[in-house]
């Protein structure tokens, strides 16, 4: 039964935070916060799960991970690996042998570069000050360590710093999206996308990413070469070909802005549909 409630609760949670586009990681960091601002030490660890040694091995390896030398590990790194990325390059010597190449199975391109570098140490600490931070804190405060947020600042004398940079990613989060994106009635600049087939009025188009390949029909702009609108796009590779195929009896109409007229039923009519076979 408890598993069920547990499950249960997950999947509502799962399912408000994937509504406000907010990740699970950052709806956690706000319950964690709330806690910590309205507990006051008001005993609420009464209800928390009992410590066992795990519990405190993971207390330890806490406060190591967010003490100060830690942090400034990480920060020189990320730090470095963008000093990296901007100033230093393969010479050509070592470009054609140990550069990005293209044309590997899979269709994928191997190679060395320092943009790997800096990448993997933001992602890292990425996942080391917000992601990591978070289900360590909650585990704190599940098992009772932490009800307060001087009892947070007594762990570490570091975790100041993490709560302003996850508030920083949280507020982040509200002002950032993440939807499909409409390209109906979309002008776009037929020079990024692979050119499929063509007549003198339409191109069929496909864009060019490997994972998430789109087709468009695109309708060509007779007075700017390399341009059009997009009147049919799709996922489906054969719903795309079919309307490039019959493009020339193809009749656009305007698509509704508004819920637009009722029609009009006159009295004689309206009483047709009102009536019923007794």
């Amino acid at each position: 039964m408890v598993s069920k409630i547990a499950n249960a609760f997950t999947d509502e949670v799962k399912e408000l935070a994937k509504n406000i586009g907010i990740s699970m990681t950052n709806l956690l960091f706000l319950i964690e916060m709330s806690f910590l601002f309205f507990s006051k030490d008001s005993g609420l660890s009464k209800l928390i799960i009992s410590q066992n040694k795990y519990i405190e091995f993971s207390l330890r390896l806490y406060k190591i991970l967010y003490k100060f030398s830690t942090f400034i590990i990480f920060f020189v790194a990320l730090i470095g690996s963008l000093i990296l990325l901007l100033f230093f390059y393969l010479p050509e010597s070592l470009e054609k042998e140990f550069g990005v190449q293209n044309g590997f199975e899979n269709n994928t391109s191997r190679g060395f570069t320092s943009a790997a570098v800096f990448q993997r140490c933001w992602t890292f600490s990425i996942y080391y000050s917000h992601n990591l931070w978070i289900y360590l804190t909650a585990l704190y405060i599940i098992t009772g360590q932490v009800t307060s947020f001087k009892q947070l600042n007594s762990l570490t004398e570091m975790n100041w710093v993490f709560v302003f940079i996850n508030a920083l990613i949280f507020i982040g989060s509200l002002f950032y999206i993440n939807v499909p994106t409409f390209y109906y009635e979309e002008h776009i600049d037929l020079a990024n996308y692979l050119i499929l087939n063509s007549t003198d009025e339409y191109a069929l188009v496909k864009n060019l990413d490997y994972e998430h390949p789109l087709f468009f029909l695109v309708k060509l702009n007779s007075h700017t070469p390399n341009k059009g609108t997009v009147e049919v796009y799709s996922s489906g590779f054969a719903e795309v070909k079919y309307a490039f195929e019959n493009s020339k009896n193809r009749t656009i109409k305007p698509r509704p802005t508004g819920p637009g007229s009722v029609p009009k039923i006159d009295p004689p009519e309206l009483n047709k549909l009102s009536m019923t076979k007794k």
